[in-house]
């Protein structure tokens, strides 16, 4: 009879059987306390959109029950991305089976995320006066967070649709009455919380790459060329093996050596303010984190949410203001693609939150601007002159 585990995230250790490696062997790398093997199940995946059916990984994992909740990693071989059916089968019980399941296939590796999914229809809405407005265009991004989205419909019709140089897309808007008018963006939207294997992984990286040149390369205000920032990186990571272990040891400085607050420097944290106040919010962890990681040639980028700060999952109804509002930050692995980081919580590869992504990077080009660029983040709509965002609102219905 499988016993309650102690509380703790729900965690999956899972391993190909061909590989010999043990349940325990892999979880020696886990570094949540008190996580207890509470047995090892057959998981059995079919995929509902082609009845194709894949055995063969063996899978541990803790929770409250055991039994209910059922979130985290395994690993199949020859498995493609789409919605599977799972059967869990243990000595001396039934087959226990979940519907709702998505699986999410890595760059070029067979990793593979089995989590249940939420789905939402959301509504943002506001009014402003102001003669330009740019607005973030939810897209899809690369299966972390992001399983589908459809349905996006934007008014009014804007002036222009383009996309950045980070796979942003953004919406401008002209309006030269003065007046004030109501800007919508409507979207349908399936999520996931997010949890990496990433027990074991080395990597080097091509250095020549787009990626690399791009993500490691010092900002305004991403100074990571900066011998103090330089300096501290190095001394962080002394002794780190690996991109992995490096973005660890990272994140827990970050966390622990900056205090949540109001900081002299403003709403925009770059990252020698951060070092010197060592003070801030959101945008001040992930940035510090970035520069950080880009100091010691990690590609690293701030990412810009909407979440629920008073739950894991959007409530439905009507809320105002910008209370969901938030950035995090990832770094990139070659051959596996982007790992998400909750900075301000010190969770590498874990997001234990829905999430809807709005934009990536450090630095927005905002066309037919003339204040140029918008640096750190961009989750909230962009004014320009004469008029200011208000009445914003976010409109959400949980569908299943």
């Amino acid at each position: 009879m499988i016993k309650p585990a102690v509380k703790c995230l729900v965690i999956f250790a899972a391993v190909l059987l061909i590989t010999g490696c043990s349940v325990a062997e892999r979880l020696d790398t886990v570094e949540e306390d008190q996580v207890e093997i509470v047995d090892e199940f057959i998981f059995m995946v079919q995929c509902s959109e082609t009845s194709k059916r894949v055995k063969g990984a063996v899978v541990s994992f803790c929770g409250e029950t055991a039994i209910t909740g059922l979130e985290g990693m395994a690993r199949f071989e020859n498995i493609e991305a789409g919605r599977y059916i799972v059967e869990i089968a243990a000595e001396g019980f039934l087959e226990y089976s979940f519907d709702n399941v998505v699986v999410i296939a890595t760059q070029k590796l067979s990793r593979v995320s089995l989590q249940p999914t939420k789905k939402y229809s959301i509504i943002y809405h506001f009014t402003s006066a102001a003669s330009q407005i740019w607005m973030p265009v939810p897209v899809y991004w690369d299966g972390y967070g992001t399983i589908d989205l459809d349905a996006v419909v934007i008014n009014p019709e804007p002036n222009s649709l383009y996309t950045d140089e980070h796979g942003n897309l953004i919406a401008y808007f002209y309006n030269g009455s003065g007046a004030n008018m109501k800007y919508s963006l409507e979207f349908v939207i399936e999520v996931s919380k997010i949890k990496h294997d990433l027990a074991g992984y080395a990597t080097d990286y091509d250095q020549s790459s787009e990626i690399y040149l791009l993500y490691t390369a010092p900002e305004r205000y991403t100074q990571s060329d900066d011998p103090r920032i330089i300096s501290l990186a190095e001394e962080i990571t002394a002794g780190a093996a690996d991109p992995v272990e490096k973005a660890k040891l990272i994140a827990g400085w970050v966390r622990s050596n900056i205090v949540p607050g109001d900081a002299p420097y403003g709403w925009l944290p770059d990252a020698i303010s951060v070092l010197q106040y060592k003070k801030g919010h959101c945008g001040a962890y992930a940035n510090m984190f970035v520069a950080l990681s880009r100091a010691v040639g990690i590609p690293a980028r701030n990412v810009s949410v909407f979440h629920n700060p008073f739950g894991d999952d959007f409530e439905s109804g009507k809320h105002s203001k910008t209370f969901y509002g938030h950035i995090i930050a990832e770094f990139y692995l070659e051959n596996y693609g982007w790992v998400q980081v909750e900075t301000s919580m010190n969770r590498v590869g874990v997001v234990p939150y829905d999430l809807i992504i709005l934009s990536k990077g450090n630095t927005f080009t905002l066309e037919k601007s003339n204040f140029g660029k918008k640096h750190l983040w961009f989750h909230l709509p962009e004014r320009g002159t004469n008029g200011q965002v208000e009445d914003t609102q976010m409109e959400v219905e949980r569908l299943y």
